[in-house]
């Protein structure tokens, strides 16, 4: 298993992936939603623009040039990095491949000085979460997307103001 960043080359699978599990895998959000996530804001060419910009980190776990999971998140901001989506091939899962996409994320985070990992999540997906590290924030009764989220946050070094650049 290797991780790795997206990029041009990988672009195409990725894509393909991303589509599978927010189609398959996002309940609680309707169709529309997910049409609207696909085609406007995290659409191909969304990501496509992303590349060599400083706004998104997207990682990928790759098995002989087949990506099997994602996760896509923010560059830190204020000492923090966001994850927005993390996802795995459904018949990958429960093998330690999210896991190992959280922990290389955090590595990043933490090349960049950060102090904390948060991200929104659903009560479902919870335990997950917890069992790599991550503490109960609160609740957005009225979250992204109209929906119900749970807020969770790792913290992973001690916020600097000299790290500041």
């Amino acid at each position: 298993m290797e991780i790795l960043d997206l990029n041009e080359d990988n672009l195409d699978s990725f894509f393909i992936l991303f589509e599978q599990v927010v189609r398959e895998d996002f309940s609680e959000y309707s169709g529309r939603i997910k049409n609207y996530f696909l085609t406007k804001d995290y659409s191909k060419d969304t990501f496509r623009y992303f590349l060599g910009k400083p706004y998104r980190k997207v990682l990928l776990a790759t098995e002989k040039d087949n990506v099997v999971g994602y996760l896509v998140g923010d560059q830190t901001y204020g000492g923090v990095g966001f994850i927005s989506f993390l996802g795995v091939e459904r018949t990958r899962r429960n093998n330690g491949i999210g896991r190992m996409l959280l922990d290389s994320y955090e590595k990043f985070c933490k090349n960049k000085k950060a102090h904390m990992v948060k991200l929104s999540t659903f009560k479902r997906l919870m335990p997950f979460y917890t069992q790599c590290g991550f503490k109960h924030i609160g609740e957005e009764e009225m979250g992204y997307w109209g929906t119900r989220n749970q807020i969770m946050g790792k913290i992973i070094g001690n916020w600097n103001e000299d790290t500041l650049s």
